[in-house]
């Protein structure tokens, strides 16, 4: 049963085995919206859209993680510092370049419920007594 006024989550990945297995993860904690398509995802975000945390993938087919934080930076600074990346060890230049360079959280997958109830948990506390 989830909370009521639970924080909103919102899951941005490609893979829909994962974004499922989160859902079922945090679902009785917080409000989980999952998108498996990065476009999507901008396009709510854009819209108005907003979010307590969003969990996103660094590499995806359409649109990266790293293109997603770069749109919120302009358009919603808010969402682009509750971001928490979600990586799978492969990475570009670019994209080790980018996780160099942005203070925001991330988690090494393969992750297991624990380690994300425990990552979310610090990540909306720290979220909310940043400035």
């Amino acid at each position: 049963m989830q909370l009521a006024n639970a924080p909103r989550v919102l899951v941005v990945d490609d893979d829909r085995v994962l974004t499922r297995a989160i859902t079922r993860a945090l679902g009785a904690a917080y409000a989980i919206t999952a998108e498996n398509r990065a476009p999507a995802a901008l396009e709510r975000l854009r819209g108005g859209e907003r979010f307590d945390l969003i969990l996103c993938d660094v590499m995806m087919p359409e649109l990266s993680g790293i293109a997603i934080h770069a749109e919120l930076v302009q358009v919603a600074p808010d969402q682009a510092a509750r971001m928490v990346f979600m990586t799978g060890g492969a990475f570009t230049i670019a994209a080790r370049e980018f996780l160099a360079r942005v203070p925001n959280p991330r988690i090494e997958k393969p992750f297991g419920p624990p380690q994300l109830r425990t990552l979310v948990a610090d990540s909306l506390r720290a979220a909310r007594t940043s400035p």
